[in-house]
């Protein structure tokens, strides 16, 4: 998937930030639903092959509805699902053209898993509804069956059994691959350390998302499930012990969500945190524990109303935590963002060059001299630090330097905040080159 990458465009910074946040959309729309059709997937199969070694006609029945609920039709797995994981993998290969991550491949490759899976479990479903037919005709017909029919009945039966046993576990293999990418994406430190898909299967930061995104499959599959049950007119959904069944589900989310949401907060990169992250993440906390109350009026009061709210607010629950995410792809791209503006700008130049547009440019030294020298200089101490006790750490690490200066954070204490100097990416550029060149004349000295 590395064609990916040079294909794709360099972006202006503006540009960059609609970015991201195209890929917070797409994933606060897929990533909900993937978990849903992963665990209402493996709870219709169980149901269905359950059912039938117990001939429990009510069971076969909900795993069938279940299917129905997440697979309605065609164009809902286009829109929820296939369009915006195809939209995830075009955003990253924006985002990492000039990295190493292998993010991209991650994505496309659980991309063509997703399709083949989607393409199983429809079948599985269509083929679902042809045995339902194909058995009411069985009680019609008693003696006389064609070799046609028979043969129609086996070949479905196989097809049947085949595609829904092989849509779970491709469809699991695909969320496996998007969570990778997804968890790799939001933590710089993993874009060097995992270079491969097996490297990818022994990393913990990567299972404890996966992890966390069973969780989310159990929550929208026991919310959903009930959702359905609570709105269900066929006899025999509410009397019997289902709700209790996939009432657990939804407990165990609620209860392991919050418990990984730390987990995961605390094996992330410095670099990726801010004070908005963990806004945020005690906001989804706080729509998990109204969600909870919800569940609790459905189960001990008997509200019917409540489940739905408790599905809905569960859902913004992981809406707002994919929006934290986000924040944190934000911080961990801010290097390659830098060089991403760079290299936009100078494409723009190059094209107003040909045009025979004239711009007025300033070297690295200009800049400083007009600029940054009114609080710093190179060997002493002005408003701000001298360059020769900050500028070791991006000797080998311009990209960094170029972001500082497009976007400067408060690093140290003892020193007032650096104001934003309004550079342009390219003049970033030069005047990080101009100073790590001086600080290595002072070093040769």
């Amino acid at each position: 998937m590395d064609f990916l990458k040079d294909a794709a465009l360099t972006q202006s910074p503006e540009h960059y930030q609609l970015i991201i946040m195209i890929a917070g959309l797409s994933s606060a729309v897929l990533f909900p639903y993937l978990a849903f059709v992963v665990g209402s997937s493996v709870l219709s199969v169980w149901y269905d092959i359950t059912g039938k070694k117990k001939e429990n006609d009510v069971m076969m029945t909900l795993a069938h509805h279940i299917f129905d609920l997440v697979l309605y039709n065609k164009s809902i797995i286009l829109f929820l699902g296939l369009l915006p994981a195809l939209s995830i993998l075009f955003v990253y290969a924006q985002i990492f053209q000039t990295t190493e991550s292998i993010t991209i491949g991650l994505a496309g490759f659980g991309l063509i898993l997703l399709i083949i899976g989607f393409v199983l479990l429809y079948t599985y479903k269509y083929t679902f509804r042809v045995k339902e037919i194909l058995d009411k005709f069985d009680k019609i017909e008693s003696e006389e069956k064609t070799i046609t029919l028979k043969k129609y009945k086996l070949s479905n039966a196989i097809v049947y059994q085949r595609s829904g046993i092989y849509g779970v576990l491709i469809i699991l293999a695909a969320a496996f691959l998007f969570v990778a990418a997804y968890s790799i994406a939001i933590d710089r430190i993993l874009w060097k350390e995992i270079q491969s898909i097996f490297s990818a299967f022994l990393s913990i930061n990567i299972w404890l998302r996966f992890l966390f995104f069973i969780s989310i499959s159990l929550g929208m599959t026991g919310f959903g499930t009930l959702y359905l049950i609570e709105g269900g007119k066929e006899a025999g959904f509410k009397e019997t012990n289902y709700q209790k069944k996939v009432l657990r589900f939804a407990v165990i989310s609620l209860l392991t969500f919050p418990v990984l949401m730390i987990f995961i907060l605390l094996s992330q990169s410095i670099s990726s945190l801010s004070a908005s992250i963990f806004f945020f993440t005690g906001i989804a906390g706080l729509l998990l524990f109204i969600a909870g109350h919800f569940l609790y009026a459905h189960y001990s009061r008997k509200k019917s109303y409540a489940i739905r709210y408790g599905f809905y607010i569960f859902i913004i629950a992981i809406m707002v935590w994919i929006a934290n995410d986000h924040l944190a792809l934000n911080n961990a791209t801010k290097e390659a963002a830098a060089l991403l503006a760079v290299k936009h700008e100078k494409v723009v130049e190059e094209m107003r060059t040909n045009l025979g547009i004239v711009q007025i440019t300033f070297t690295g030294e200009d800049i400083y001299n007009a600029k940054c020298s009114a609080c710093h200089l190179i060997d002493q101490r002005k408003v701000g630090p001298a360059y020769k006790d900050v500028l070791p750490k991006y000797a080998n690490d311009k990209a960094k330097l170029i972001a500082f200066v497009l976007n400067p954070q408060k690093v140290n204490p003892d020193y007032p905040p650096m104001p934003a100097q309004g550079l342009k990416p390219a003049e970033a550029d030069s005047v990080a080159t101009y100073l790590l060149s001086k600080f290595s004349q002072l070093l040769n000295k």
